[in-house]
């Protein structure tokens, strides 16, 4: 579901981006996107899949002075991330303290990232008029 629906809603948005002679388009992927992932190969596939749409649409787009970029997000505290937190838990170790061995093991910036850093990054990319067809990591080092 993650590439079917990048696919289809940038495919609604583009109609109207033409009209108007101008956009921007920011799609999520993540930082499995870029690397592969024990146990998560179908959800790789599909990060992978967005990173690959969108640099190919930034090329179709360009010349009608759309941008068209993808946010690949390292790790956020999410339902996901607590599910993968639980399932990687060392024996007697909590949910909590499996995520934060996680953090400080996988990630060089020893912090997992926030919303605010994804929203900063679409407020970057929105009022960037010359970059287009970028995989801007925001992972704290993990894609390195």
């Amino acid at each position: 579901m993650n590439l079917k629906g990048t696919y289809i809603t940038n495919k609604a948005v583009i109609a109207q981006m033409r009209k108007q002679g101008k956009g921007k388009i920011i799609n999520f992927s993540s930082e499995s996107g870029k690397k592969g992932e024990i146990g998560l190969s179908h959800y790789c596939a599909s990060k992978w899949g967005i990173i690959g749409f969108t640099k190919a649409l930034a090329i179709e787009l360009a010349k009608e002075n759309i941008t068209v970029n993808a946010i690949c997000p390292g790790v956020v505290d999410t339902q996901m991330w607590k599910e993968i937190s639980q399932k990687l838990a060392k024996k007697g170790e909590t949910e909590k303290d499996s995520f934060n061995r996680i953090v400080q093991t996988y990630y060089p910036q020893g912090v997992l990232q926030t919303v605010e850093d994804m929203a900063e990054a679409v407020v970057f990319l929105s009022f960037s008029d010359h970059i287009t067809g970028e995989a801007l990591s925001i992972d704290g080092g993990s894609t390195v």
